[in-house]
């Protein structure tokens, strides 16, 4: 086999030898991240790319800018994280103090990473999806599939780019390694 550059180590789905799939995360800041757990939103944009495809974890950070919190109680962000159940209990409005941060609050497969511009791919797309998402050429969509929030998010901390969660967090996601290749070993490799 082949010696991998350090760019394509970091970037591959696969680790070097007969290892298992790694695992990657991603933190996005709310309501970004429960927009992804609802499945409201199915496709992330980066001002960069990634060559990983394959299993993907996203992370609620635990930063709520200002400008994202009011963005909660404008549509068509309102009604999705109404329907995904983050309403004040006496209020019965949207309520960004219930989302979920500093947690890991969905598992995922990153399809595909696209140029948006390229010739040939549908974006940006229709709404609500393109309100979550800025589509300016240049740009990267992240397609995302088999989105399965958690049921239980999971405290983690988060970082930039994508990153490696701790053993802790991958022990704790048995269901996602049953559908992204087997139960987890004592590593946290899928086997």
């Amino acid at each position: 086999m082949a010696q991998k550059g350090p760019a394509e180590v970091y970037d591959s789905p696969m680790t070097t030898g007969d290892e298992a799939p790694s695992i990657k995360c991603i933190t996005l800041f709310q309501p970004w991240a429960s927009l992804v757990a609802s499945g409201a939103k199915r496709i992330e944009t980066r001002s960069w790319r990634t060559w990983y495809r394959g299993p993907l974890l996203i992370h609620a950070s635990r930063t709520f800018p200002r400008y994202a919190r009011d963005l909660c109680k404008k549509e068509p962000f309102a009604t999705i994280l109404l329907r995904a159940g983050y309403a004040h209990p006496l209020t019965g409005l949207v309520d960004p103090a219930q989302l979920p941060r500093g947690a890991v609050v969905a598992a995922c497969t990153l399809q595909h990473c696209v140029r948006i511009g390229t010739a040939g791919i549908a974006l940006p797309p229709p709404e609500p999806e393109r309100s979550f998402g800025d589509y300016a050429a240049g740009r990267y969509a992240w397609m995302l599939s088999d989105i399965q929030p958690l049921p239980t998010p999971i405290a983690a901390r988060g970082s930039m780019g994508l990153w490696e969660p701790d053993q802790a967090v991958r022990l704790l996601l048995p269901l996602f390694y049953q559908r992204h290749g087997g139960e987890p070993d004592a590593a946290g490799k899928a086997g």
